[in-house]
């Protein structure tokens, strides 16, 4: 008889935890979040389910069919979760033959019927996208960054002196001191219209997004780390809430130790307790330039990456980025025009020059930071704004970080991040690159699994 759905939902394979572990390596090649790591493990186990109760073959999404193939490494969790099935499920992979694409066809509409009758409509992110940033509500544009700035400084530099001989009537009547005051006024009008600017598409774009379940379902680790753009804060966060709770102790020479054996929650506290077992003595500092290399907290930085070259990708973005130095453009022009009157009537133009160097500071300064207002402000506002404030949300401790920050930091932690920062400036920045343990930047569908994540995948209850 087949095993009743609850006993398959409950099925972890996670266990044992492992800082390197089921979840963490299907995230972390895959570029998902968390949330949307949890969510394709549970489709995909509606899919087995599916798999263990038809005797005919049923058929995965791209996304499941991922889940799937790495289950497949995991052998002894695999051959597990088959006889808790009932069933050994056989994975059939497509050849591209004509005559399978039609078996395939048939079974995709037969999974979506039995899934329908079972629990209700397919979550479109998991069974009709083929990545998990597909599922984000922005069309792609024809423009870049690198275009914008390219197309826009040519005719920046087309028009600068046809410009600069058209204003030249009119800027010879203004005296120096007047235009300087003028222009520094223009200036802090310019700017304080570009924040105002990015708060209202902010806000837009906040509105767009936060019914999606992909963003819905962010973790304040997540949400910290898009913030702050720094993976560290991550880790103080959960260094701090080892020490809280007990399962790290603090020595007077300001060295971490574990105190416990307990079986960590996760991975991300996995590292940590494996990381200072193995050192048994090891200063803050050491410790998080180790975590920043760990796949249990590069998996944040990689989905959130992912995030937002999608978000820059979109026709939102560009053109939210193109008025912004559009604008810039306009302000510096007009400077410049000045500076080539001024220079051609052989008039002094030396505090009109710094002027012109500050604006171009600023203005590239703007750009920079303007360039990651999508993770930096709109996804967090919309949580401390929005959502966190539904009542079907979980008020978990795990928030208090992302909302309070050092507020809610141990006084005994506290000595130790500020003692790891005057030892190390770099320190509060993020790591990049790929994790450890030999993995690689790439999909999991090129692993040992021997078949392509391409075309289509079958299942059914084998013998």
């Amino acid at each position: 008889m087949t095993t009743p759905w609850e006993k398959i939902e409950a099925f972890d394979l996670d266990k044992p935890v492992a800082e390197y572990g089921f979840s963490t390596r299907l995230a972390f090649e895959n570029q998902w979040t968390i949330g949307f790591t949890k969510g394709a493990i549970l489709e995909y186990k509606k899919f087995m389910f599916l798999a263990a109760t038809s005797d005919q073959m049923v058929s995965p999404s791209p996304i499941v069919d991922i889940v799937w193939h790495q289950h497949l490494i995991f052998t002894q969790s695999y051959a597990d979760f088959c006889e808790l099935l009932g069933k050994r499920i056989a994975h059939v992979p497509s050849t591209h033959d004509p005559k399978q694409a039609d078996a395939f066809r048939e079974a995709e509409k037969r999974t979506a019927a039995l899934y329908e009758s079972i629990f209700g409509p397919q979550p479109p992110e998991y069974w009709t996208k083929h990545t998990m940033i597909e599922s984000l509500p922005f069309k792609r544009s024809a423009w870049n960054i690198a275009k914008i700035l390219l197309v826009g400084g040519a005719l920046f530099l087309a028009m600068l002196f046809p410009i600069a001989f058209a204003l030249r009537t009119l800027f010879v009547e203004i005296s120096a001191n007047t235009f300087l005051i003028g222009y520094s006024v223009l200036t802090v009008i310019t700017f304080i219209s570009l924040m105002q600017y990015s708060r209202w598409i902010s806000e837009k774009v906040g509105t767009e997004i936060s019914c999606f379940p992909l963003i819905k379902e962010l973790r304040p680790e997540e949400l910290v780390f898009m913030e702050s753009g720094r993976l560290v804060n991550v880790i103080h966060g959960h260094v701090n809430t080892l020490v809280k709770n007990g399962l790290l102790s603090i020595g007077k020479d300001k060295t971490i130790s574990v105190t416990t054996n307990r079986q960590p929650k996760n991975a991300m506290v996995a590292a940590v307790l494996d990381t200072v077992a193995d050192a048994e003595k090891i200063h803050y500092s050491s410790l998080a330039h180790k975590l920043q290399a760990k796949p249990a907290f590069r998996q944040i930085t990689k989905s959130a990456e992912a995030i937002d070259r999608r978000f820059k990708a979109s026709r939102e973005f560009t053109l939210y980025f193109a008025v912004n130095f559009a604008l810039l453009l306009l302000l510096f022009g007009i400077g410049l025009s000045r500076l080539i009157i001024g220079v051609t009537r052989d008039k002094p133009v030396l505090f009109l020059t710094l002027l012109l160097i500050v604006v171009m500071i600023l203005a590239i300064r703007h750009l920079v930071v303007e360039s990651r207002f999508f993770l930096r402000d709109c996804i967090p506002n919309l949580f401390r704004d929005k959502i966190l404030q539904e009542p079907t949300h979980d008020d978990a401790p795990d928030w208090s970080f992302f909302l309070m920050g050092n507020a809610v930091m141990a006084a005994s932690f506290l000595p130790l991040m500020a003692d790891a920062k005057e030892k190390d400036a770099g320190f509060w920045g993020g790591a990049s690159g790929c994790g450890a343990h030999g993995s690689t930047c790439g999909s999991s569908c090129g692993s040992s699994c021997g078949s392509s994540c391409g075309g289509g995948c079958g299942g059914c209850g084998g013998s």
